[in-house]
């Protein structure tokens, strides 16, 4: 079903383009026609972007992922033919089959994403904003185009230790770090959600479609959103978070990147039973891999990292610390990690990050997708 709207909405959005040019074939139907005619323009705030619209500046290519009812699209600069990445987003909604106008939630979601992109899409770890645009019922969000997913960068990596992991966490956080700067929570931090390019693999945050700003620095936001095993508990709990929802990700993804599981592993491996189990607070995290995955007991991990963890993931979200002060912590010394010449390799648990769904490796990951409008 999903690959059949995945389809399905390239193929409006290609429809789209060349009934706009005056090519429309003569058996499209009447919904794909009612496309044709653009309802608007908007361009979010006024004088933000070009006169021209979508489809004279860019050449829509294949598709390098997807939401619920979103993918993103490689597409080409017209005449330069520089690569771009375009998230294309279906205004109807999830019930697109019985809608003939745009659902007011979600039309609202990708104003609110386009807002934050301007603030967030210039700093250095963030993936680059370009423009936007909404034409029929079809949005379009152009962004910068990167290179691989962060998976594939730490399968390519040479190798994969915990100089791997400060090098990479040290970009994670300045990237985390700029949008709280600017007011922004994320809210669905997690490794899918950070791309890397450039000749070094610079890592950059990316898919703010679930991201909110606060209305003030003691304001908190409230909402269940994200994916089940990185959410904090003050979130689940519904008691009011902010920036240290982030965090405590971040720790999630480190600590299942050291141990190959997550904090919190249930015995059933279910979106339910992981929220109940980071509410509860049980089974606690052991700080160690499965005996199973280092049976000689040879893949320690150092004292600074574990310092991070339980620093990260404090149930205390007050305690917490900031992104900015998480930088400061010794084991993202730079200095320090460039000595770890001895620790052994961590690449067994970046198999097992894999296997328990760290990342949503073939869009299977036996835990929900990202709740909320993405």
């Amino acid at each position: 079903m999903e690959q059949q709207q995945s389809k399905s909405l390239f193929a409006r959005a290609q429809r789209f383009f060349l009934s706009s040019m005056g090519c429309a074939s003569s058996n499209v139907g009447r919904e794909e026609l009612s496309l044709a005619l653009p309802l608007s323009c908007d361009r979010g705030e006024a004088g933000s972007g070009p006169s021209r619209s979508f489809r004279e500046g860019y050449d829509l290519k294949g598709k390098l992922g997807k939401g619920a009812f979103a993918q993103v699209h490689l597409a080409h600069r017209v005449p330069e033919g520089s690569a771009v990445a375009v998230k294309i987003t279906d205004l109807r909604g999830a019930h697109r089959e019985d809608r003939v106008d745009a659902d007011p939630k979600v039309r609202r979601a990708v104003e609110r994403e386009v807002v934050i992109l301007r603030r967030v899409g210039v700093q250095d770890y963030c993936v680059n904003y370009f423009e936007d645009y909404t034409e029929g019922l079809l949005a379009y969000i152009v962004m910068e185009r990167c290179d691989m997913t962060l998976l594939q960068a730490l399968e390519r990596s040479s190798e994969f230790t915990e100089r791997t992991l400060v090098r990479i966490f040290r970009e994670m956080l300045q990237g985390v770090r700029s949008i709280h700067q600017l007011g922004v929570i994320h809210r669905d931090i997690k490794p899918d959600n950070f791309l890397c390019t450039g000749e070094h693999s610079t890592v950059k945050l990316c898919d703010f479609g679930l991201a909110d700003v606060l209305p003030s620095p003691a304001a908190e936001l409230k909402g269940v959103y994200g994916t089940a095993p990185f959410m904090s508990p003050e979130m689940l709990a519904a008691i009011g978070y902010g920036a240290a929802t982030d965090v405590w990700s971040l720790g999630v993804i480190a600590y299942v990147l050291l141990f190959g599981r997550f904090p919190y592993q249930p015995v059933e491996a279910t979106a339910k039973a992981m929220k109940a189990a980071i509410v509860a607070g049980v089974p606690a995290p052991s700080f160690r891999p499965k005996s199973s995955l280092d049976p000689g007991n040879q893949c320690r991990i150092s004292a600074d990292a574990l310092e991070f963890l339980h620093a990260a993931l404090d149930r205390n979200k007050a305690s917490r610390p900031t992104a900015s002060a998480a930088l400061s912590m010794a084991w993202l010394n730079e200095a320090a990690a460039s000595t770890q010449w001895g620790v052994p390799s961590l690449r067994p648990m970046l198999f097992a990050a894999k296997r328990v769904g760290a990342f949503d490796v073939r869009g299977n990951s036996p835990h929900d997708k990202s709740s909320g409008v993405d």
